[in-house]
């Protein structure tokens, strides 16, 4: 499989693909439906606040980064804003979009690592027909799982406030969510956040979490995850969680438990360990309680935190005989050695 890809800016005629001049699609791969270039109209260009142009350059607005999930389609966009149209006005903008169906697109990433696909161009394309991007894709350096690890253990201020984002992220993917919104002038800096986050998020469960960077008012989009860019002015924002890295300033937000230890697993054992042990507490929690799911995880995924006594071999035992009730006999299988030798 791979992704369809769609973009879309000020066209002459002669350039768009249904020869439409003005904002148009100048070039889509065979797979874009009529249904999803009316999603990328919808929801997913680059929008251009009217009032930039009067105190500033024109090709300094912010970009954008937004993700949306329709219909069993996934849809990710990049966009900037490009200066004057064809005519003459302020306000003209490129988005290029990237769809899919199959989930198995994104592995082994999360969807806001692929803001770093090194495919991008956000330029017009050569034809009208684009090819769509073969997966899996490549990344950029800079939103590989290390260099997201290195974001917080290289900065003592991010590492602090992680357990706070965590509790933030959970709270967005919770079943009624509260809008998180980071706030920074540099697209970069929010989205290896939001990647960062998503890590700690259940695979499938990322795949649905929507986002959107930067914008003038979070409140306008639908997303869960919203970038801000200080530049725009100030909003209201005492009804979201609030994670302001301009600033540098603490939350307000009291940590949860489960995101101290989750933190803590990532600070200090290390990012692929740590996120290992995360996935299988996230996969238990339903069936084991945070609690345990956190003790009984650490046993099995980081032997090496694990200090030998009657509270390791307790959440041990309790662990078996609730994954036993829970009929997860697969994970029981599998961790029977580690759950055994606590």
């Amino acid at each position: 499989m791979g992704f369809e890809v769609a973009t879309y800016t000020d066209v002459l005629a002669s350039e768009a693909i249904d020869g439409v001049d003005g904002f148009n699609f100048q070039s889509v791969s065979e797979g874009v439906t009529g249904v999803d270039q009316q999603q990328i109209r919808q929801s997913l260009l680059h929008r251009v606040l009217s009032s930039w142009a009067i105190e500033h350059d024109a090709m300094a607005h912010p970009a954008t980064c937004a993700f949306v999930v329709r219909d069993g389609r996934f849809y990710l966009s990049r966009g900037k804003s490009t200066g004057r149209t064809n005519n003459g006005r302020d306000g003209n903008q490129l988005t290029q979009t990237i769809i899919t169906s199959d989930p198995d697109d994104f592995v082994p990433y999360r969807p806001a690592q692929l803001y770093g696909a090194t495919e991008w161009t956000l330029e017009k394309a050569p034809s009208s027909t684009s090819d769509p991007w073969v997966t899996p894709l490549e990344i950029k350096p800079e939103f590989e799982v290390a260099a997201l690890e290195a974001l917080v253990t290289a900065d003592e201020w991010a590492g602090t406030v992680l357990p706070h984002f965590l509790t933030m992220i959970d709270a967005a993917a919770a079943a009624e969510p509260k809008k998180l919104v980071l706030i920074h002038d540099d697209l970069d800096v929010v989205m290896q956040w939001i990647a960062l986050g998503t890590l700690f998020v259940d695979a499938d469960a990322a795949r649905l979490l929507q986002f959107r960077a930067l914008v003038d008012d979070p409140w306008r989009a639908d997303a869960a995850l919203v970038g801000v860019s200080p530049d725009f002015g100030r909003s209201e924002l005492s009804a979201a969680n609030v994670l302001d890295l301009s600033s540098r300033s603490l939350p307000s937000i009291e940590p949860s438990d489960s995101a101290r230890v989750r933190a803590s697993w990532f600070l200090e054992q290390g990012a692929d360990d740590a996120l290992n042990a995360i996935e299988i507490a996230r996969r238990w929690e339903a069936s084991l309680g945070a609690d345990l799911a956190n003790d009984a995880a650490r046993v099995v995924g980081l032997p090496e935190a694990v200090i030998p006594g009657q509270s390791a071999w307790q959440a041990s035992m309790a662990a078996t005989e609730q994954l036993a009730s829970a009929g997860l006999r697969d994970d029981l299988a599998l961790y029977a050695e580690e759950l055994c030798e606590a």
